[in-house]
């Protein structure tokens, strides 16, 4: 009786370990193609917890029916054929046109993760019932079994948890991970055939899964110089020619979108519109400030900061860069040089300017993207920890992609920003790309009293601003409401038009 309740135990702990490892490893096979965001959790978490339930009550409904000892090898055998095929159905269908793709981002998200992940948690699922009852064999101490081997999972369950979000993601990859726990199920399954071929029926399940690796590459992987998943981003680095064909330009890609371009030859090559204004904004600052003091709240391909480096010798430049391997990838691919006066914090903006007393000329914001942004920084009190640390006359200016005058986001940060800075606050927008409609690159940029673009911006029309405004869907953004998910979602399915052109 002990050995068989150690044994389903066993076989419970390992089950409920790969199945949260496959929940957390989920979100990064997801980002390239949909980001992180509010709803692409919920989506993962929601299959999860029905894939286990529906498996807990199938699996029950099995062991009653027929042999454990024979049903469990078969389940571990599906599940790790399940988990194996995991990255080949995202790879599949991740990028396909034919998968809803002008739908509202709920409807992708949730779609692409029941696709992907039902079945191996169904499978998982299935596994605690059937080991319970191969266990069970005195049902004087049904109680005690049953409490045990829940009590096994769970920890099982904890311990995947802990050691997917702090160790193996970042030291190895989803991919590598997926593999790694189809080879554990199939040698658990192997163990439960029979104990005397294990070893024999490990050697090709392993062979397999080392020579099936490159097959399980992303194409996005493929088509990279640099392809990294750390704890934050899916990173890639692709090289391109200019337009002219004239130069090459390093292409830094976080999760599905493209953050910069830049010169290694060329530090102020910016190749943004929103750039552009930023650099406007740095030169007219500086005719009132010397020596700048400047903070930059995400890093992405440190294209500012390498030109204000080159340009403005005597400038104080921070960046408060959460990802430490975006930094590198900076240093290694960005012509950012190791002996750089740009002084990086890898932590998160808020941590840091809590912990700091430095006063800015500037802080720039350039740490939203189209559909994932952290709502965090988004808030009325975020921005008064700015303000609070610019000195008199400073100026904060933050880059937003919206549509106007029919986003949502834009008029809900407008308005946390005017409430915190008053009605001095400018939008602007580059002059090649902003289109009443359209999704745009657009800044709001507080505490500038009289700056103008003189370049490649320009101040979008009023009219556009305050019917986005006069729509009445927007919100001041507070910590303790900041909706900024749903206030992106509808931004999705213009997303998904303009890649699919």
């Amino acid at each position: 009786m002990k050995r068989e309740v150690s044994g389903a135990a066993a076989i419970v702990f390992i089950a409920s370990f790969c199945l949260l490892v496959i929940e957390l490893v989920a979100g990064r096979i997801l980002a390239p193609y949909v980001g992180v965001s509010l709803y692409t959790w919920t989506s993962i978490i929601g299959v999860v917890l029905a894939g286990i339930s529906i498996g807990a009550w199938v699996g029950g409904i099995l062991a009653d029916r027929y042999d454990p000892g024979t049903l469990l090898p078969i389940l571990l055998t599906l599940s790790a054929a399940a988990s194996f095929a995991i990255v080949p159905l995202a790879n599949l269908i991740g990028t396909d046109v034919l998968l809803l793709p002008e739908s509202s981002l709920m409807l992708r998200v949730l779609t692409l993760a029941a696709i992907i992940f039902f079945l191996p948690s169904f499978l998982l699922g299935s596994i605690s019932p059937v080991a319970v009852k191969m266990a069970l064999r005195d049902l004087s101490q049904a109680g005690h079994v049953v409490g045990r081997i829940y009590a096994v999972s769970t920890v099982g369950s904890i311990l995947g948890t802990f050691a997917t979000g702090f160790f193996l993601i970042a030291r190895f990859g989803s991919r590598a991970i997926l593999i790694g726990v189809a080879c554990v199920l199939l040698a658990c399954a192997a163990a439960t055939f029979r104990r005397k071929i294990a070893i024999v029926a490990l050697l090709p399940v392993a062979a397999a899964c080392v020579f099936s690796s490159q097959s399980l590459q992303s194409p996005l992987e493929r088509g990279s110089a640099y392809f990294k998943e750390t704890d934050y981003f899916t990173i890639r680095v692709e090289h391109r020619t200019k337009l002219d064909g004239v130069g090459k330009l390093e292409t830094l890609v976080l999760d599905q979108l493209v953050h910069s371009l830049n010169d290694p030859a060329s530090p102020c090559f910016l190749a943004y519109g929103y750039l552009n204004i930023f650099d406007e904004l740095l030169r007219w600052k500086a005719l009132r400030a010397q020596p700048l003091d400047v903070l930059f709240i995400g890093g992405g391909g440190y294209t500012l900061p390498r030109c204000i480096e080159v340009a403005f010798p005597t400038a104080r430049v921070d960046v408060a860069e959460i990802d430490p391997g975006v930094t590198e990838v900076a240093y290694r691919f960005l012509a950012l040089p190791r002996n750089t006066r740009v002084h990086t914090v890898n932590s998160d903006a808020r941590w840091f300017l809590m912990r700091s007393n430095r006063m800015y000329d500037i802080i720039f914001g350039d740490a939203f993207n189209d559909i994932s942004v952290p709502y965090h920084l988004t808030t009325r009190e975020f921005i008064e920890m700015q303000k609070r640390h610019l000195k008199p006359g400073g100026v904060l200016a933050t880059n937003i992609i919206d549509n106007v005058p029919f986003g949502d986001f834009l008029p809900s940060y407008l308005a946390t920003t005017q409430q915190v800075f008053g009605r001095d606050v400018t939008v602007l927008a580059d002059r090649e790309y902003y289109a009443r409609g359209a999704q745009s690159t657009l800044i709001v940029i507080a505490g500038a009293r009289g700056f103008q673009p003189q370049d490649r911006g320009i101040v979008l029309p009023p009219a556009d601003v305050h019917e986005g405004i006069d729509r009445q869907r927007w919100t001041i953004l507070t910590d303790d409401y900041a909706p900024v998910d749903n206030l992106l979602a509808p931004r999705f399915a213009e997303h998904a038009r303009y890649q699919k052109r």
